[in-house]
């Protein structure tokens, strides 16, 4: 190997560079400790890899003192588990698989619920009295209203209805008709807490019924934004557009 092509680690750091060479195994740049003997170096622990590029994979890893920090930092942290969850080390992997699983059920039930809850205001917007109607959502982002919002599309088309969805960092709107919102005047609004603003629109959406039959609703409006929102701000510009809040006492 050229000694020239076993370093690749940029600019060498000094006027000269060492380089090691272990007869028929490796020839590497010097980029550490210097030891006369490898039982010198002491323990060593592997704490990750991460693949550079073919065929060059960088190693992490602590020696020496360093691993015995490492190893302690390690024993403190399963026993701060053990304490917290009252079981012994040995029971840690079994525990912890079983908090995953809860997790995991409970993730899929709190779905579920969204979606039961989504269902029950699209359709106190679609039978009720108010036409246009802004929501504050809970939600940490739009991905549930992406996801089954469009199936209310002909119901809000049929009544010439909106609603729009308004969380801590996004909005989120389906309308019957296009016309039925200015998205200038929401777009001035939120320029005054976004040095850029994209209102992504769309003017049609496709879903499936239960039975996978795919529907499609054209002349629809479908809008996101996401970026820094004020609801108190997005809800008096709703609200000179004839816009009404609902609330969750409204639908029980």
């Amino acid at each position: 190997m050229c000694i020239r092509d076993s370093y690749q680690g940029g600019i060498v750091p000094g006027n000269e560079l060492r380089v090691v060479n272990i007869v028929d195994t490796d020839v590497e740049a010097c980029c550490g400790t210097h030891c006369d003997n490898t039982s010198e170096v002491g323990w060593v622990k592997m704490l990750r890899t991460n693949r550079i590029q073919d065929g060059v994979v960088r190693l992490y890893f602590v020696a020496g003192e360093r691993t015995i920090e490492k190893l302690n930092y390690e024993r403190d942290i399963l026993n701060d588990v053990c304490d917290m969850w009252s079981i012994s080390a040995g029971e840690i992997v079994q525990t912890a698989s079983r908090f995953f699983q809860d997790v995991k059920k409970l993730s899929s039930q709190t779905s579920k619920q969204e979606q039961k809850i989504l269902s029950l205001e699209m359709k106190y917007v679609i039978d009720g009295k108010m036409k246009l109607v802004y929501l504050r959502s809970s939600q940490k982002n739009p991905t549930l209203y992406f996801s089954f919002l469009a199936a209310y599309a002909e119901g809000l088309k049929a009544n010439q209805k909106g609603a729009i969805y308004i969380g801590q960092n996004f909005v989120f709107g389906q309308l019957g008709d296009p016309s039925l919102i200015d998205l200038e005047k929401l777009k001035k609004v939120l320029q005054e807490d976004n040095e850029k603003v994209d209102i992504k629109t769309r003017n049609n959406v496709a879903f499936q019924d239960e039975k996978k039959k795919t529907t499609k609703v054209d002349k629809i409006l479908q809008f996101s934004f996401t970026g820094n929102v004020v609801f108190e701000k997005l809800a008096k510009c709703l609200a000179e557009q004839s816009y009404e809040a609902v609330s969750y006492t409204h639908l029980t």
